[in-house]
């Protein structure tokens, strides 16, 4: 039986006037944070505030970069140069750096977000450069990655760290990868679901899949919940009290 988890979610995804999430009160039930560097969301003011608060309340820093496309919260593929996709990794995780070394802390884990994370997952020309960046910008620093996914067979090809996330908020398709948000079942809303799927996770390492027959392999070093939705407070409260019921700490790798 599993006696850690990672607790994770995506937060500093706000910019200029506009907030997303709950930010500062989901961080009392975290343990890391995949933090917006400023493409996909957030903007230097955000970022340099959501460090500060991770490091206050003593969650690990991971960044989270994604397409430069807030109109649709990167969450729509963008079709670049293999060059441009590595500078454009680079430079975000890069720019989440100086707000670390401002705090006193480091980059603990890189998470890519939203449809390039998609991407990553199963397609080289995407996985190939973003990995490529994230090596070079430190080799020991974790990459996140899905159970079945190319970012991940990569970093394990190369030796580099690697950090499994499975996602409990998230429907998951018969091959393992999670389903599109239009599809059917795509997003589990209720917070008690998201916890006992979170436990399924932890008891099984699977999932049902959408098709409500094939279970899926769903790792459960690092639970990601999605902080920009109004379920995620209430599901991240009530997954640390059902944790703390079995003696599980939540915990950075």
């Amino acid at each position: 039986m599993a006696t850690t988890v990672n607790l994770v979610a995506d937060i500093g995804e706000g910019f200029g006037p506009y907030t997303i999430g709950q930010d500062e009160e989901l961080l009392n039930y975290l343990s890391s944070a995949n933090v917006a560097c400023g493409f996909h969301g957030g903007d230097p003011v955000v970022m340099d505030r959501t460090v500060r608060l991770c490091v206050e309340k003593g969650v690990a820093v991971g960044a989270h970069p994604g397409f430069q496309d807030r109109r649709n919260f990167g969450r729509v593929a963008i079709e670049l140069p293999q060059e441009q996709l590595y500078a454009d990794v680079l430079y975000q995780i890069g720019a989440l750096q100086a707000f670390t070394d401002r705090h006193g802390t480091k980059i603990h884990h890189v998470a890519p977000h939203g449809r390039l994370g998609n991407l990553v997952a199963v397609d080289p020309y995407y996985a190939e450069p973003v990995f490529q960046a994230i090596h070079d910008y430190d080799p020991t620093v974790r990459v996140s990655a899905g159970a079945e996914s190319l970012l991940g067979d990569l970093a394990a090809a190369a030796g580099h760290p690697l950090g499994p996330v499975g996602l409990p908020d998230r429907g998951y398709d018969t091959n393992g990868q999670l389903t599109k948000r239009t599809n059917p079942g795509a997003l589990v809303t209720d917070p008690d679901r998201i916890v006992a799927r979170a436990l399924e996770i932890i008891d099984t390492g699977s999932l049902l899949a959408v098709d409500g027959e094939t279970r899926v392999a769903v790792p459960s070093e690092t639970l990601l919940i999605h902080g920009d939705k109004p379920w995620a407070v209430p599901a991240a409260k009530k997954l640390n009290a059902a944790l703390a019921e079995r003696g599980i700490e939540i915990k950075a790798p």
